[in-house]
Parts: C-alpha cells; sequence; structure tokens
C-alpha cells in the first residue's frame, strides 16, 4: 500500500525530519529499574551507613524524577538511562537518615552522577554509589578501584 507520503516531500525535507526524530530521541531519557541493553548508563546507590539506619532517597535529573525511596542497611536501588547528545546527563539526589534515638536528622544533597565526572563507573557505565557515615561515596571495584567522596553530610 503506497501512502503517497514519499512522492509528497522532497528528500531534503526526509532527512530534515530524519535528523529531528533522531535529536528527540537522544534527547529523551529513559528510566526503568532493569536491565534491558546495551548502551545504557546504569547508577546503582547502596545504603552502607550502619545496621539499623534506613536511608531516605530522593534523586531526578532535569528529565526524570524518580521519587521518594526508602533503602534499607545494605539494600541497592538502581536505575538507568541514555546520556543524551550532547554529554549534560544529570542526576542529584536529596538524601538523609535518623542517625540516633532521638531523632538526629543527617542530610545531603549532591550530585550523583554527571557526564563529565565518570569516576566510579567502570568500562561497562555500570557506576557504584554509597551512602556511608562520612558521606556519599562514588566507587569501583574493576579494573583499577577507586573510591572517593561525592558529597558530604550537611547536618
Amino acid at each position: 500500500m503506497d501512502t503517497g507520503l514519499n512522492k509528497n516531500l522532497p528528500r531534503g525535507y526526509k532527512l530534515t525530519l530524519l535528523a529531528i526524530l533522531l535529536f528527540i530521541s537522544w534527547q529523551c531519557s529513559i528510566v526503568s529499574g532493569f536491565k534491558l541493553r546495551s548502551g545504557l548508563t546504569y547508577v546503582n546507590l547502596k545504603n552502607d551507613i550502619a545496621e539499623n539506619i534506613t536511608l531516605h532517597a530522593h534523586c531526578r535529573s532535569a528529565d526524570d524524577d524518580l521519587g521518594p525511596k526508602i533503602i534499607s542497611y545494605g539494600q541497592i536501588i538502581e536505575w538507568w538511562f541514555i546520556i543524551n547528545l550532547f554529554e549534560t546527563t544529570l542526576f542529584w539526589c536529596n538524601l538523609w537518615y535518623v542517625a540516633d534515638s532521638e531523632g538526629g536528622v543527617v542530610s545531603g544533597s549532591g550530585d550523583i552522577f554527571r557526564v563529565k565526572q565518570l569516576k566510579g563507573c567502570d568500562d561497562k557505565c555500570d557506576c557504584y554509589r554509597a551512602a556511608r557515615k562520612d558521606g556519599v561515596h562514588s566507587y569501583k571495584l574493576h579494573p583499577q578501584p577507586e573510591d572517593y567522596i561525592l558529597f558530604g553530610w550537611m547536618s
């Protein structure tokens, strides 16, 4: 069945339309909780503070809001996305936990993923983050072990 679309549009318009569609598809990030295909970047955030400490996290980018999450000690939340065409993809998180039985709250906020700062990401684009007593760390085990603080706690 011929729709006549190919006959009505000049070749330059078709190429422009194709370029616009490719641009839009690269600009839209996709977020989910599981791995589907290669070419994606994964961020894993682990609660490594202490036993009986529950971490509260709210992470987002300019395009995606992951919503509030509660992470028990030793647990991990993971999300994936496609880095945009201009490599400006950025995720940041607001994190907090109750530090003692008297209700002392410890909180922090900062960039959890930035394209220009891929330390803590392995060759497969898996990026590991851990909330610890001194702040939020970025780490990786392979090919070279690395561990450094992304941001500290404010209170």
